[in-house]
């Protein structure tokens, strides 16, 4: 039971800091694409070794509920993106400046 509870103490310590890590680049300003690279690269490491450990059952719950997740980020990065191009621009006043908003000469 020792054992055990040492192994499970070393494994909040570690998802703790990995979790601290990978916020800390994300929070950082100088982060580039190759740092965005393997931050991916990390979590999937670290989900695949998890997902070693389930059994059948557990496998296939986990290649259901990721399924989900993923369908419902691309939907998500959909709508973004495709609202992002809707957003309406204001169109080009073709008249002078001293004549937009009402104001020009007083005649």
């Amino acid at each position: 039971m020792r054992e055990l509870t040492k192994s499970l103490l070393t494994f909040s310590l570690t998802m703790s800091l990995f979790g601290v890590k990978q916020l800390g680049n994300l929070l950082n300003p100088a982060r580039s694409q190759a740092t965005g690279l393997q931050m991916k690269e990390a979590f999937d490491s670290l989900s695949n070794v998890a997902q070693q450990q389930f059994g059948e059952t557990f496998q296939e719950t986990f290649q259901a509920g990721d399924e989900i997740q993923r369908r419902m980020i691309d939907a998500m990065y959909g709508f973004l993106e495709s609202d992002r191009d809707r957003t309406p621009r204001p169109p080009a006043n073709p008249l002078p400046l001293s004549q937009q908003n009402g104001w020009g000469p007083v005649v």
